[in-house]
């Protein structure tokens, strides 16, 4: 049996960075070691520091949190990210603060990255929409800052939120703070209360687990020990285990999850999986299904353009290279369609300097071991040892 170390969660650490940010005398233990959660970190420390100009890095929530919390304080800064940061989607947030009362120069293009804060959100306000029909973390970076307003907040939603497994990670997290949440329809309503001086341990990262399934399943009778992974957990990501009950075993040991193919695993007929609420792991579930020759379709895939990467079109471009058909059924829906038999068709998989990407593709080195994943150090953004623990299984560089 082989243990594999995980890192703590990312999603989780970032929130609670919000909430320790909003209340310091909060404690939070077993911090995510991931780039964008000690971007986030720096950033944070770097405004209660009175930085001028502020540097976010790659990740889209870092951004977004960071941004909300940021327009609650009486400082003119410059926000700026990657290249890429600067092109995904946040106008929908901007406009919520900016009917708040906060003021912002764009520095390049309207409602992007960079920019500056000219005039702080008024405290006093007790009311905002917001469209997160695009990413739910436009709602979550709200309802994170709403206990600095004065009178409480109430958030309007008009749209379907999208991801709402991961509002509803925010809401548990509020909540453990002792800040509930009253939830009517698409209607959020934050009490007058700020959040309470408590200590929290962030869980391990259940987003870094899955692609060990992929491995467990192309390693036969290979046990797998997850440390320190809790099941059941609150992210959307542990939805995996339910997925694939069928094909891998699971079995709590303590605080640790053992995993192991089943000898009995069913024959791939075709499945359906929906992924409306855990879109995160669809490439490992993409490429689970392509080892496992198991034709699927997979849904709840609209978000997956405006990742890290295009997500959708390196999923078609990557598998195809070991004779994989993915197909756009909708903007919402893929079907994959292995071949009877994988080949490696092309030497390298590009990650699009995406790290679910990389770390998707990793276990095709079990069935292809002169395999080379492009730019292997994109894992930094979520699993910086992720090439440690895997080379402790498999004999590959």
């Amino acid at each position: 049996m082989t243990a594999i170390n995980l890192p703590a969660s990312k999603s989780i650490s970032n929130r609670a960075l919000i909430i320790q940010a909003v209340n310091p005398e909060i404690i939070v233990q077993n911090l995510s070691t991931a780039e964008d959660t000690v971007n986030l970190q720096k950033a944070l420390n770097q405004l209660k520091e009175g930085n001028s100009k502020i540097f976010t890095g790659e990740g889209g929530t870092t951004f977004r949190f960071f941004l909300a919390y940021a327009a609650t304080q009486k400082k003119k800064i410059i926000i700026e990210g990657s290249e890429h940061l600067n092109n995904r989607p946040v106008k929908p947030l901007l406009k919520a603060l900016e009917s708040l009362g906060a003021r912002f120069e764009y520095l390049k293009t309207p409602y992007k990255p960079p920019l500056k804060i000219i005039t702080p959100v008024n405290l006093n306000k007790e009311k905002v929409e917001i469209d997160a029909s695009e990413s739910s973390q436009f709602l979550s970076a709200m309802l994170l800052i709403a206990p600095l307003f004065k009178n409480g907040l109430l958030i309007q939603t008009n749209e379907k939120i999208a991801s709402e497994s991961y509002v509803r990670m925010t809401l548990h997290l509020m909540q453990f703070f002792d800040v509930e949440v009253s939830v009517d329809e698409q209607v959020f309503k934050i009490p007058k209360k700020q959040y309470a001086s408590k200590q929290i341990l962030v869980e391990n990262d259940w987003s870094s687990a899955t692609y060990w399934w992929i491995t467990a399943f192309l390693l036969p009778y290979k046990k797998i020990k997850l440390k320190q992974l809790p099941l059941p957990s609150f992210q959307p990501d542990a939805s995996i285990v339910e997925l694939l009950k069928a094909y891998i075993e699971f079995v709590p040991d303590g605080k640790d999850l053992i995993i192991w193919k089943k000898p009995d695993a069913p024959n791939s007929a075709y499945k359906i999986f929906g992924c409306e609420n855990c879109p995160d792991l669809i490439p490992s579930l993409a490429v689970f299904c392509a080892v496992a020759q198991m034709p699927c379709k997979i849904t709840g895939t609209k978000t997956l353009y405006k990742k890290e990467s295009n997500r959708v079109k390196a999923l078609k471009n990557e598998l195809n290279k070991i004779g994989v058909k993915v197909k756009e059924l909708s903007e919402n829906e893929l079907e994959i369609i292995p071949p009877p038999k994988l080949v490696l068709n092309h030497p390298k998989i590009n990650t699009y300097n995406d790290h679910r990407i990389a770390m998707a593709f990793a276990p095709l080195k079990i069935l292809f071991p002169t395999l080379e994943i492009e730019n292997p150090s994109t894992v930094n953004k979520s699993f910086p040892n992720f090439w440690n623990e895997f080379n402790k299984m498999f004999n590959v560089e």
